[in-house]
């Protein structure tokens, strides 16, 4: 299993290391923006379309976006291969139990360094992230 996952890695242009990850323009990647995500957690739905707003607007502007399943024993397994691959197996360790919730990580760092539950406004967290990646 996990030589297949590092295979798509490969086959998707996806390295082992956030930190070695480079946008359209080259520049690396300085933003993970991760969705806990459950098929059975009703917040889930709502913030997954947030979510998928936000990829659509700021992928490969040195940010990664990814989606943490842990609807199951199978995708959680998965899920955690995953993390452990890319270097974000302790975010996904303490923010297990956020389902609905949408994490953003400092790509260098590995740490959290902002959570959005349901509700937040989409708007809200566009200038979020166009605020992280100005500094």
């Amino acid at each position: 299993m996990r030589t297949m996952i590092i295979l798509l890695l490969m086959w998707f242009g996806l390295g082992p290391e956030i930190s070695a990850q480079q946008d359209q323009q080259g520049r690396p990647v300085e933003l993970v923006v991760v969705l806990v995500y459950a098929d059975w957690c009703e917040e889930c739905d709502e913030i997954s379309e947030t979510f998928e707003e936000l990829k659509e607007e700021w992928h490969q502007n040195r940010t990664y976006f990814r989606k943490f399943d842990i609807s199951d024993e199978f995708t959680r397994t998965g899920t955690k291969q995953f993390a452990e691959l890319m270097g974000l197996e302790e975010v996904l360790d303490s923010h297990e139990s956020d389902t609905g919730h949408i994490l953003f990580v400092d790509a260098p760092e590995r740490e959290v360094i902002k959570t959005f539950e349901p509700g937040n406004k989409v708007d809200d967290i566009h200038s979020e992230i166009q605020r992280y990646l100005e500094k």
